[in-house]
C-alpha cells in the first residue's frame, strides 16, 4: 500500500467511523433513557444556554483527535514487520499477541474465550477480546479480523484487513478517553478469511464468538477494507 494515499484513506475514515460510533452511543442512550423521561411526571422546563456556554462544550475542543499516522503504523507492523498471517500460523498468533498488548496497554480488559479450532490440519486460532465496562444495559462491539487470506500463497492483507485493525485499534484509543453509555467490545478475530476451497471453512473467529458471547449486544460495527 502506498503510504500517502494509505495516511489518506484513514484521514477520510476515522471521521466516519467516529461518527458511526456517536451515532450507537447516543441510539443506546436514547433507548435506555428516553422512555423514563417521556413518563415523568413534572413538567421539563427549557435550558437556555449561552454563547459562552456552547462554546465551552464544543466537541471539537473536547474530543480527542484521530492520528493516521499511528494507524497507518499498526498498518506497517501487520502487514510489513509480521506480514502474512494465515489463520492457524506463528504469525497470525503473533499478530494476536501485538493487538492484545496494545489493547491492554490502552486500560481494556482482555477477556479470553479459548483458542478455536479449525477444520483439517490448520491448527488454531484466537479472537482478542477488549473490554470495557460502562454503564448498563447492552453492549457495542466494534469487529475487524486479523488474519489473512493464503488460498493462492502468503499476502500480507495491508488493506484486507490490517486497514480495518489499524482502524479499530485507533478507535479503541479515542474510546478509552471518552464517557460510554454501555460496556464497549473491542475485537480481532482470528480465521476469518477462507482457509481452503472448501466454503464452509472459514469466519471461525466471528462464529465462535457469537456462540460464546454471555452478555447482549445492541449492536456490531464490521471495520472490514
Amino acid at each position: 500500500m502506498n503510504a500517502a494515499r494509505g495516511r489518506d484513506l484513514t484521514r477520510n475514515l476515522f471521521p466516519i467511523a467516529a461518527l458511526l460510533v456517536g451515532g450507537m452511543w447516543a441510539g443506546v442512550y436514547l433507548s435506555q433513557h428516553l422512555a423514563g423521561a417521556a413518563n415523568a411526571a413534572q413538567p421539563v422546563q427549557p435550558v437556555v444556554t449561552t454563547d459562552a456556554d456552547a462554546a465551552a462544550t464544543s466537541p471539537a475542543e473536547t474530543a480527542p483527535a484521530c492520528d493516521p499516522d499511528l494507524a497507518m503504523a499498526h498498518v506497517c507492523m501487520l502487514a510489513e514487520r509480521i506480514g502474512p498471517r494465515a489463520a492457524g500460523s506463528p504469525e497470525e498468533r503473533q499478530a494476536a499477541h501485538y493487538i492484545g498488548g496494545y489493547l491492554l496497554g490502552l486500560g481494556y480488559e482482555i477477556v479470553n474465550k479459548g483458542e478455536v479450532t479449525l477444520s483439517g490440519e490448520h491448527g488454531m486460532t484466537r479472537n482478542v477480546i477488549a473490554r470495557r465496562p460502562a454503564g448498563d444495559g447492552a453492549g457495542l462491539l466494534l469487529g475487524a479480523h486479523y488474519d489473512s487470506i493464503a488460498l493462492n500463497g502468503p499476502c500480507p492483507g495491508a488493506n484486507d484487513n490490517a486497514s480495518g485493525v489499524a482502524a479499530m485499534l485507533e478507535l479503541a484509543r479515542l474510546c478509552a478517553e471518552m464517557d460510554a453509555p454501555c460496556p464497549l467490545y473491542f475485537v480481532a478475530f482470528g480465521g476469518e478469511e477462507m482457509i481452503d476451497r472448501n466454503r464452509e471453512h472459514h469466519h471461525y473467529g466471528s462464529r465462535h464468538f457469537y456462540t460464546h458471547q454471555p452478555e447482549p449486544l445492541v449492536a456490531m460495527i464490521s471495520v472490514d477494507m
